[in-house]
């Protein structure tokens, strides 16, 4: 079955429409993502020192309560 070039011509512009906005939208989003992956990052570089401080200091007072 063959369109009429007009259909297709429709069909084309569209796509390249929607390709170029496509790629605008991830080209503005990649800052914002990067941003949010280095908070998250972040976030668990924080929570897991804090929990290793906690760890240590636990560990530390079992050693002074066997000292005892």
């Amino acid at each position: 079955m063959s369109f009429p070039g007009g259909v297709c011509g429709t069909i084309e512009n569209f796509a390249v429409q929607l390709r170029s906005r496509f790629a605008s939208a991830i080209r503005r989003s990649i800052p914002l993502t990067m941003v949010l992956l280095q908070l998250l990052f972040s976030f668990h570089f924080i929570s897991f020192s804090f929990r290793f401080l906690v760890l240590q200091s636990r560990a530390h007072e079992l050693s002074m309560m066997k000292a005892i």
